[in-house]
Order: structure tokens, then C-alpha cells, then sequence
């Protein structure tokens, strides 16, 4: 009798054995449904920065020279920047393909020891404004081109930096006034 217990306990273990492997197999499988994974890509388009100065893009050196006009007087030739003289420039930045808002900075510096020519006011859209420190703004995305008129002197007064006799000499060893313009986009976040 005992011998037949071995064989029902047996069978037992084995049919419990085989549901139990069943049903993990089942389980396994129906479970493996909810665990499945899937991929997707999202796609969005990358705003714009290409902001032209003068007609030129700002991701190179810009090849063109900013010309300034300088205002004839009844003692200096035309074209010519003289003690006393006075003329402007203009930057014109535009933002026609720049998909976000931006600042711009610009500042300026004498690059042939003419430290009495200085910019001295600007002009926006009509509106003049005194130079401190750094010409500055915000412009709005996709607005097309602001135009800035960089008012500049050859300050020759009493109080100026330079005095006749530095003046004569850096006429005579210089051909050229050259104001170095440094602008700085940023973009407003």
C-alpha cells in the first residue's frame, strides 16, 4: 500500500507539476502583452537665427565696409573727416528669417588712436538717443530690418582727449578714421 501512495503522490506532483508550468506559460504570455514596447519620433522645426547686418549674414566676417557719410562744411572738403566734422553711419539688422526674439548690443572703438572721434547718438525709426555706454535693444521675431543711424563727431573742443599737435600728427600718419563696430546678438529666452 505504501508503494501505491508513492505512485499516487507521484502522479499528483507530476499533473501539479505540469498545471503549474501551464499556467506560468499562460500568465508569461498574456502578461507579455502589457510589456511590450513601441518607438515613435517627434519632429519639430528648429526656429530660424539668420540675421543679416548690412545685407550680410552674421555667421562670417563681414566682407563689406560700413561707409559713413560725413556732413560737408565751409572749411573741410567734402568726404573728408576733419577736426570739427561731424557724420553717421547706418547698421541696418535685419530679422526677416529669425524665428525668435533677440537683443542686440554695439559698442564702438577708435582703431588709429583718434580718440576724439566718438559716436555720439543714434536714430530708430525717428527717435534720437544719446550715447552713454552701448547701444542696445530687443528686436521681435520676423519683423523684417531696423534701420540705426550712428551719429559720430570729431569732437574739437576745449575738454577733447587730443590736442592740436596729436591731432596734426595722427593726420599725417594716418590715412583713414577707423571705428571698429563689435555687435552682440543675443537671443531673449
Amino acid at each position: 500500500m505504501n508503494v501505491e501512495r508513492i505512485k499516487d503522490l507521484k502522479f499528483i506532483l507530476l499533473f501539479v507539476a505540469v498545471i503549474a508550468i501551464a499556467l506560468i506559460y499562460l500568465s508569461q504570455s498574456s502578461l507579455a502583452k502589457y510589456r511590450k514596447q513601441t518607438e515613435g519620433s517627434m519632429e519639430g522645426t528648429i526656429a530660424h537665427w539668420n540675421i543679416k547686418l548690412n545685407g550680410e549674414d552674421i555667421h562670417s566676417t563681414m566682407t563689406n565696409t560700413i561707409t559713413p557719410t560725413i556732413n560737408s562744411n565751409e572749411y573741410t572738403k567734402d568726404g573728408v573727416i576733419a577736426p570739427g566734422t561731424t557724420g553717421y553711419f547706418t547698421l541696418e539688422i535685419d530679422a526677416t528669417d529669425v524665428d525668435v526674439d533677440f537683443t542686440y548690443d554695439i559698442d564702438f572703438e577708435s582703431l588709429n588712436d583718434l580718440e576724439d572721434i566718438k559716436v555720439t547718438s543714434y536714430e530708430i525709426d525717428g527717435t534720437t538717443y544719446d550715447v552713454t555706454d552701448t547701444v542696445g535693444g530687443t528686436i521681435t521675431h520676423n519683423t523684417g530690418a531696423t534701420t540705426i543711424k550712428c551719429n559720430f563727431e570729431w569732437y574739437d573742443e576745449a575738454d577733447n582727449v587730443m590736442d592740436n599737435q596729436t591731432d596734426t600728427s595722427t593726420a599725417i600718419n594716418n590715412t583713414t578714421a577707423d571705428i571698429k563696430v563689435i555687435i552682440r546678438f543675443t537671443q531673449v529666452k
